[in-house]
């Protein structure tokens, strides 16, 4: 593989490795909560993750009688930094379970607003966008869809899917894009009475769908999961397990509304919740562990738990020089621009592979997150932006790489100095190569997932 970079790039690399320390409890208290106009608590409901570019930003309901979507961001999911409100607009006053995508260089938020205001209809989902996760996040559309807890699940293929409550159930629409939605059907994912807060999650070529249910108010709110081959039909409740979170006595009560999101170590799963706090609503975290196809969350707790575990190794380049750390091979100029990313403008002489090593070795079992962009489109012949893995020498290692020009991704492995065939998969129409980002790479003894 010659020249597999080229142009100018932008680059945040975390690899993972457990190595966690000091402990946190449930519930999580956060700065800034939201309060009733007559000063009561109304805290975390509703709680989303997202995770972008290693750093986690938490959203939550937006209490009813105020606009404004407040966000939260850290690196460890247990100490949160209050960043504002990342939109402000009218139409956000009461905004329920705001969750946000990143996609193709835009964060699109989906909120449902529960009153109407006199004159207008707001009762429903609107979506906001924002080229930023801390915002501002400004309204693109009026009520799509009706009803509440809109959950936005992005395929493999690409293709988007919108989940949100029924008639009693868990309903799903396809988009063609982040404003389009398309005809609703029954997913199968139902309790007995209402049913809210889907999250849908892809594991190894099956779908999960976690989902709550009860009054939001009883002590006896509760989180249920279905699994299906499909992401649009046949979810079947767990039942033998149902319900995966529930606590209805004591202080630690009324527990639901969840997302689910990878930990720092990426590898581990999260799942994030709210409770009772009596009043207002707090926010909670516990693991998620998995038995085969057969999910399980360790909690709810309120004892001392074992914080995150983080990365053996991750650099988000917050410097001016690229220090001792890295390695340069076959030439070329490396740098850190802005004290916030990796960067590289000039190749070195034809016929050699130019690569940026780290000078830290991982287990034979890795995962690696690579968060790249293409600032601009290089010169030569082979416009590829990626990552090198499995370095052992320069006649032994991996490369994964976005093709501009061919719109796709391109996995080749160098053995005894020789490529082996390349592995492509198209990208969707569209792939903005200028937009972050990420490559991640899963080695488990032979097997690589890219």
């Amino acid at each position: 593989m010659k020249q597999w970079l080229t142009g100018l790039l932008a680059f945040v690399l975390i690899f993972s490795f457990p190595a966690s320390g000091f402990s946190y409890s449930n519930p999580q208290i956060v700065s800034d909560s939201w309060r009733w106009e007559n000063g009561d608590f109304y805290g975390e409901g509703d709680p989303f993750i997202l995770k972008f570019n290693g750093v986690y930003y938490l959203y939550t309901s937006t209490v009813d009688d105020k606009p404004g979507v407040k966000v939260w961001s850290s690196e460890d999911l247990v100490h949160w930094e209050y960043r504002g409100l990342c939109a402000t607009e009218p139409v956000t006053k009461g905004a329920y379970a705001p969750e946000v995508v990143y996609w193709n260089g835009d964060f699109y938020m989906y909120t449902a607003l529960l009153r109407d205001e006199p004159g207008t209809t707001q009762r429903g989902h609107r979506v906001l966008k924002s080229a930023s996760p801390t915002g501002p996040f400004m309204a693109q559309t009026g009520n799509m869809v009706n009803g509440i807890d809109g959950d936005v699940f992005i395929d493999d293929d690409g293709q988007w899917y919108f989940y949100s409550t029924g008639n009693g159930n868990i309903d799903v629409r396809p988009m063609s894009d982040p404003y389009t939605f398309g005809e609703k059907s029954n997913t199968g994912a139902v309790m007995k009475g209402w049913t809210e807060g889907p999250t849908v999650i892809k594991r190894n070529g099956k779908y999960y769908m976690t989902y709550t249910g009860n009054h939001v108010w009883s002590d006896a709110y509760r989180v249920d999961y279905a699994s299906s081959s499909s992401p649009v039909t046949g979810f079947v409740p767990a039942a033998s397990q149902n319900p995966i979170l529930l606590d209805a006595e004591g202080d630690h009560v009324g527990i639901g509304h969840n997302s689910i999101v990878r930990g720092p170590d990426l590898d581990s799963d999260y799942m994030v919740y709210h409770s009772h706090a009596n009043p207002g609503r707090n926010l909670n975290l516990d693991r998620v562990v998995w038995n085969g196809n057969k999910m399980l969350v360790l909690g709810p707790t309120t004892s001392e738990q074992p914080d995150p575990a983080m990365p053996e190794f991750s650099d988000r380049f917050q410097r001016n020089e690229l220090g001792d750390g890295w390695k340069v091979v076959g030439g070329g100029h490396w740098g850190i621009r802005d004290g916030s990313t990796l960067y590289q403008d000039t190749v070195g002489e034809p016929g050699q592979s130019h690569m940026l090593l780290s000078q830290k070795a991982t287990d034979d079992n890795f995962t690696a997150e690579f968060n790249l962009q293409q600032v601009e489109q290089g010169t030569s012949a082979n416009p590829l932006i990626g990552a090198v893995f499995s370095y052992k020498n320069e006649k032994n290692y991996g490369v994964a790489v976005l093709n501009r020009n061919q719109n796709r991704l391109e996995t080749v492995f160098r053995v005894d100095g020789k490529d082996t065939d390349q592995v492509t998969t198209s990208l969707p129409v569209g792939y903005d190569y200028t937009k972050w980002h990420q490559i991640r790479v899963e080695k488990e003894g032979s097997d690589y997932r890219i």
